[in-house]
C-alpha cells in the first residue's frame, strides 16, 4: 500500500475512534445529569415523606398519650387533666336545659379560656364534658379538649389568688382611679382556704355564729389578727406555721400538725401524706411565684399529688395562690421535682421549717 493511501486509512481510524469517545463521552454525561436528576428527585421525595411520617409519627404519639396514658384515679374519683391551650369553660348554669338556643349562644360568646393542669372528674350531669375543680367551685369543659395525666395520687384541687382587689383609690394627678389590692403574704390563709375547700371543711360553730366566714376575702380579713409576722396587705407581712395552725382551729376545727422531720427528705414526708389521702402545706422559698432552690421569699403551697418516672423520681403536683395578672382567674396547678422541694423546704426559714397536714 501506499504511503498516502496509509495516512488517509489512519486519519480515517483515527476520526472514527475520536468520534466513538465523543459519543461515549455524551452518552456518559447524559446518563450523570439523568441519574442525579432522579437522586434530587428521591431526596426530595424522601425528605417529603420523612417530614410527613415525623407529623405523622407525632400525632399518633400524640394520639396513644391520649388513648394509652395511665391516668390512675384517686379513691375520691378524682383525675389530673392537661386542659388544651384557649379552651372554653362552662358553669351549670351556661349548660342547664332551662337555657333557649339563643340564650345558650350568648352564654357560650360569654365564656372564658383556660388551659394547662386542673383536677376533676367526668360529668355525670352533662355528658361529653369534663368537670374541673375552678377557684372554689367548679366548671365545664369538653371532654375532647382534655388529656388525662398520669399521677400516683391526685386530690381534688382549685387554685385561687391569695392577691385580692379590696378597691380602688382616685389618682389626682392622671384623673384615673387606681386599684387597691391585699393580701401580698395571705399564702397562709390562701392555701387553708384552698384545703378546706377542698375537703369541705365546715365552720367550726363558735366562729361562724360570730364570723359566717364564706369567701378566701373573708378568711383574710379574719386571719389579720394572727398575722405574727406582720400585715398581710405587704409583701413584709405573714404568718408563721404555728399561727396558720391556730387560725385553722379557730376558723374550721381542723387539727394542723406539723409533719417535718430534718431526718426525713421533705418529699418523702410528704409523699407519705399524700399516700394517706392527705394535701400538704409545705413551707417553701419562691422567687417570682416560682418555687426555687435558695434563700428567697417564705412562702406556703399546698401540695396535691404526685408522679411517678419508670426510674422511681416523683414530680409533685401543687397549687401557688401567688401569682400575676387576673387574680380572679383560677390560675392551673404547677409541678415540681422531688429535689428541689428537698432543697427548698430544707432550707433555713426566720421560723421552724414546716409540712403541715390534718391530723
Amino acid at each position: 500500500m501506499k504511503s498516502s493511501n496509509l495516512k488517509v486509512v489512519l486519519l480515517a481510524i483515527l476520526s472514527s475512534v475520536v468520534a466513538f469517545c465523543i459519543v461515549l463521552m455524551l452518552i456518559y454525561l447524559l446518563a450523570t445529569a439523568s441519574n442525579n436528576t432522579k437522586k434530587n428527585n428521591a431526596n426530595a421525595a424522601v425528605q417529603s415523606q420523612t417530614d410527613t411520617s415525623g407529623a405523622q409519627n407525632q400525632q399518633s404519639d400524640d394520639a396513644k398519650k391520649s388513648t394509652e396514658v395511665n391516668a390512675q384515679v384517686s379513691a375520691e374519683g378524682c383525675t389530673l387533666y392537661y386542659v388544651n391551650q384557649d379552651t372554653d369553660f362552662f358553669t351549670a348554669d351556661m349548660l342547664s336545659d332551662d337555657l333557649d338556643a339563643a340564650e345558650k349562644e350568648a352564654a357560650e360568646m360569654e365564656s372564658n379560656t383556660i388551659s394547662g393542669l386542673y383536677t376533676g372528674t367526668e360529668s355525670a350531669t352533662y355528658a361529653g364534658y369534663i368537670e374541673l375543680n375552678y377557684l372554689d367551685g367548679t366548671v365545664f369543659v369538653p371532654s375532647t379538649d382534655v388529656m388525662p395525666v398520669s399521677t400516683s395520687v391526685i386530690l381534688p384541687l382549685g387554685s385561687i389568688s391569695q392577691i385580692i382587689q379590696t378597691g380602688a383609690e382616685y389618682d389626682y394627678e392622671t384623673s384615673d382611679e387606681m386599684p387597691q389590692f391585699t393580701g401580698y403574704s395571705g399564702c397562709g390563709p390562701a392555701c387553708l382556704y384552698m384545703l378546706a375547700t377542698s375537703i369541705g371543711a365546715e365552720l367550726n360553730p363558735t366562729t361562724a355564729a360570730e364570723n359566717p366566714i364564706t369567701s378566701y376575702e373573708e378568711l383574710l380579713d379574719y386571719a389579720s389578727a394572727y398575722a405574727d409576722q406582720g400585715d398581710m396587705s405587704t409583701d413584709d407581712g405573714g404568718m408563721t406555721s404555728g399561727s396558720l395552725c391556730a387560725l385553722a382551729r379557730d376558723v374550721y376545727a381542723l387539727n394542723l400538725v406539723n409533719k417535718y422531720d430534718a431526718e426525713k427528705s421533705p418529699s418523702a414526708v410528704v409523699k407519705s401524706i399524700l399516700d394517706e389521702g392527705k394535701q400538704a402545706i409545705v413551707l417553701v422559698n419562691h422567687e417570682n411565684g416560682r418555687v426555687v432552690d435558695k434563700n428567697a421569699n417564705e412562702h406556703f403551697i399546698l401540695v396535691t399529688g404526685y408522679s411517678t418516672a419508670a426510674d422511681g423520681t416523683l414530680r409533685f403536683v401543687y397549687a401557688n395562690s401567688y401569682y400575676y395578672g387576673d387574680y380572679s382567674v383560677g390560675e392551673p396547678l404547677l409541678t415540681l421535682p422531688a429535689d428541689m422541694l428537698d432543697t427548698s423546704a430544707s432550707l433555713e426559714f426566720s421560723e421552724p421549717n414546716a409540712i403541715l397536714c390534718v391530723e
